[in-house]
């Protein structure tokens, strides 16, 4: 989407992804001169309810984090176009 970057972070962790992990992905969203707009997290063991809390908080401008939990990557991963799954997650996000 005119933009030349996307940060993925993604983490295998026994417990949940918490707010301060999206809190920081958006820091680094926001310190990328503005050449990425995109943040990509995975997380096999989920998210806590107040990591969502603070991707919808720090919604700004036109930065977005997708958060794919361990039933968004089973999908992604049994979808023919992986490109096409991701797009359209994506396009949710920034519409959340």
């Amino acid at each position: 989407s005119g933009v030349p970057f996307v940060v993925v972070e993604a983490k295998n962790w026994q417990q949940t992804v918490g707010s301060p992990v999206v809190a920081l992905l958006i820091r680094k969203l926001e310190t990328r001169r503005k050449r990425t707009r995109i943040g990509l997290l995975f997380a096999t063991s989920g998210f806590s309810p107040e990591a969502a809390d603070e991707e919808l908080k720090e919604a700004k401008g036109d930065l977005c984090v997708a958060m794919l939990g361990p039933k968004e990557i089973e999908a992604w991963m049994n979808e023919d176009d992986l490109t096409e799954y991701l797009d359209n997650y994506i396009a949710r996000a920034m519409l959340r």
